[in-house]
């Protein structure tokens, strides 16, 4: 299945003025570290990129929902052979809890 359909990832991001999101806690960087300082420039690098979005919460805090579907193997350059290319595992949570 993974080689069919790739891995698909979705982030919540808090605004930086937020103190911890309608889910509970921050476990990625806010959204304007990660992106750009304003909701318009954002969503143009997001667009950009090809990465779908949602905005959640009010307009003061929003909160950036994205969402990517990426090759779960790539080809290595130099030997050919088909690799494990996606980190599903450093995306959860519990991963950033226990780093």
């Amino acid at each position: 299945k993974l080689e069919t359909h790739g891995v698909t990832y979705i982030v919540k991001r808090t605004s930086r003025r937020s103190t911890g999101g309608s889910w509970g806690g921050r476990v990625f960087d806010p959204w304007e570290d990660k992106f750009a300082e304003t909701r318009a420039e954002t969503e143009a690098i997001l667009r950009n990129q090809g990465i779908s979005f949602e905005w959640q919460g009010d307009s003061e805090c929003p909160e950036l929902v994205t969402k990517v579907t990426v090759p779960a193997f790539r080809k290595h350059p130099d030997t050919g052979d088909m690799c494990w290319f996606a980190q599903p595992h450093s995306q959860h949570k519990s991963y950033y809890e226990a780093h």
